[in-house]
């Protein structure tokens, strides 16, 4: 974009400003846009307001940094650098990122991606002495077009997203999604990574909490199909099946679901009062926008592009970690609460904050529960405040804002102290159902989509390891699941123990509305009818981790066929080529 002739102070103002509008307005925006539902947790005007201020620091710091070699007489020597500059941000922050992307990785700890910032350097000198050629006007013309095809269809994809339609939804004071039937509910409460022997351990023991469960059947042997959150959720819309015949990542299977025509016939998709959080069908339920971190996380996300610019080096600058800070309290509502507050001292991770504050979103939803006129509703909402790491004590205090607390709780005791408040927040649940009179009308299933790491774990078999993973062992599959049928009277809570997997939730809430809307055979979905005792025995599928280096993602697992349900799972597993258990401290190499 230069030239050998000197360009005006003008044109030298709006390098400044291309580079800075890109780093912190394009890039977070390209970011976003390609996928945003992955996003929800951004505040959209923070964000624009937060990546302007930084823009004009940056825009500052450029034009200083040119008048400095222009008094030195060194004028070519800035406008090579601000050329160099500007390319780099370009190739860095749309085609090549210089940082790797691993998930639930903080943006100081995200790695570099060697083969990437190699070629962004070679691509950015060679761009930048082509603008010194005659082909400069050749070089102008692909940034301009690169620079808005890439915003303009970042915008279109955020536009049509949830982050526009919540906060209009919102700001219309339109709770859809908090306004129940009167006449029939199935109202699936899911929280994250729940660890089912435990909730059913503290069932057993202490008979207060046991109480508020009296119409519930717990199912003690209950699975997750896989450790990650949407693969589990796949399961629970669809049944069993095998789903890598489908696809081998979850996109896949997504598309694969819709074109044989199967995504029409779950709930989600086919009822007319229909919401979900999480899931990965259907309308997006509108909860409280008021988010103790939706300040903090959105300037927080600015890192992110900063990293995938500039490497994690940038980021844990003491410059950059001051800057965001006080950017944060500027932009920060007056009269933030204690929990925001304490949140500034949080010890864990940084993306563990957005999940803390999901513990507001459930108390909001609880209590901006109502009543309507309609005939059937249907809601699916995932709550993620008992992810990994544990942050709550027994009474729902929050505290990982205390080093020693948060050192010392990242254990069994630790998850079962976290695990009595998710229990005491569904008990408030269900308090609201009775006070809106509508907790007979209503089928309610609490769950979680899977259980936790398995370095939580000292004793077998929840310390199983399973292909050396750490993580992703045998706990991961065992999930919580209680159900409440409609109508259901009790004088205390059933157990059941015959293996059941998440999965059948499909087949059960299809026959459960059967009859309520235009439907095809519940036979579509595999699996039982959990509200049954007499079912026949089925075969299912496990999705386990191919090697110790594997992710969450579905993309690197591999399906794990077992016949029926009458073989602990253990014993199949440990017998099908390619899988290994290891007690968790005896699989180092």
């Amino acid at each position: 974009m230069t030239s050998k002739n000197q360009i005006s102070f003008t044109g030298v103002i709006v390098y400044c400003v291309a580079i800075a509008a890109l780093q912190f307005l394009a890039v977070p925006l390209f970011m976003i846009g390609n996928n945003p539902s992955d996003f929800g947790f951004i505040n959209l005007p923070v964000l624009l307001v937060a990546g302007a201020l930084l823009g004009c620091g940056l825009a500052l710091l450029l034009l200083a940094f040119y008048g400095v070699l222009s008094f030195l007489g060194k004028t070519q020597i800035a406008l090579l650098g601000l050329g160099f500059l500007f390319w780099w941000v370009l190739i860095a922050g749309f085609l090549l990122p210089v940082s790797v992307s691993a998930g639930m990785v903080d943006a100081q700890a995200a790695g570099i991606d060697t083969q990437h910032f190699i070629l962004t350097a070679v691509a950015a000198v060679g761009l930048t002495w082509l603008s010194q050629t005659a082909a400069r006007q050749y070089v102008l013309v692909f940034a301009i077009v690169l620079c808005l095809f890439t915003v303009a269809t970042s915008m279109y994809s955020v536009s049509r997203s949830d982050l526009i339609r919540s906060t209009a939804a919102m700001e219309e004071k339109l709770p859809e999604s908090t306004r129940l039937s009167a006449e029939k509910n199935v109202l699936v409460i899911s929280l994250d990574g729940l660890q089912g022997h435990i909730v059913a351990n503290l069932l057993r023991e202490e008979s207060d909490i046991a109480r508020e469960f009296k119409d519930f059947t717990i199912y003690e042997n209950a699975l997750s199909q896989s450790p990650g959150t949407q693969a589990s959720m796949v399961g629970e819309l669809f049944g069993v099946r095998d789903y890598k015949a489908l696809g081998n990542s979850l996109d896949e299977v997504k598309e694969e679901l819709v074109n044989l025509g199967l995504a029409d016939q779950i709930p989600l998709l086919y009822a007319e009062d229909a919401y979900q959080r999480y899931y990965p069908f259907g309308n997006d339920a509108q909860l409280d926008q008021n988010d103790v971190t939706a300040t903090a996380d959105s300037v927080e996300f600015l890192r992110y592009a900063l990293a995938r610019v500039a490497t994690r080096y940038a980021v844990n600058s003491s410059a950059s970690e001051y800057v965001f800070a006080a950017l944060v309290d500027l932009l920060a509502e007056e009269g933030s609460d204690e929990l925001a507050g304490r949140m500034r001292n949080h010890v864990g991770p940084d993306w563990d904050k957005l999940l803390v504050a999901d513990i507001r979103k459930f108390d909001s939803y609880t209590r901006d529960l109502s009543v309507s006129d309609k005939p059937l509703s249907y809601r699916y909402l995932h709550f993620n405040f008992t992810h990994y790491p544990v942050d709550f004590d027994a009474q729902c205090a929050y505290r990982s804002d205390d080093r020693r607390w948060f050192d010392a709780n990242q254990n069994e005791p630790g998850l079962e102290n976290e695990t009595r408040c998710a229990l005491s927040k569904m008990g408030k649940f269900l308090q609201a159902l009775r006070n809106l009179e509508v907790y007979d009308q209503s089928l309610v299933v609490f769950k979680s989509d899977h259980g936790h790491f398995t370095t939580y774990f000292a004793d077998e078999p929840y310390n199983l390891e399973i292909n050396k993973h750490n993580l992703l062992g045998y706990s991961r599959y065992r999930p919580l699941l209680m159900i409440k049928p409609a109508r259901a009277v009790q004088d205390e809570l059933v157990r059941r123990t015959d293996l059941v997997l998440l999965n059948d939730l499909a087949k059960t809430i299809c026959l459960y509305g059967e009859g309520d809307v235009a439907r095809s055979d519940c036979e579509n979905f595999g699996g039982i009818d959990l509200l049954k005792t007499d079912n026949e025995d089925a075969g299912y599928f496990l999705y386990v981790v191919q090697t110790r280096a594997s992710s969450y993602t579905f993309d690197s697992h591999f399906a794990a066929p077992i016949d029926s349900r009458l073989i602990e799972p253990l014993e199949v597993l440990s017998a099908i080529d390619g899988i290994t258990l290891t007690a968790s401290g005896d699989s180092n190499e």
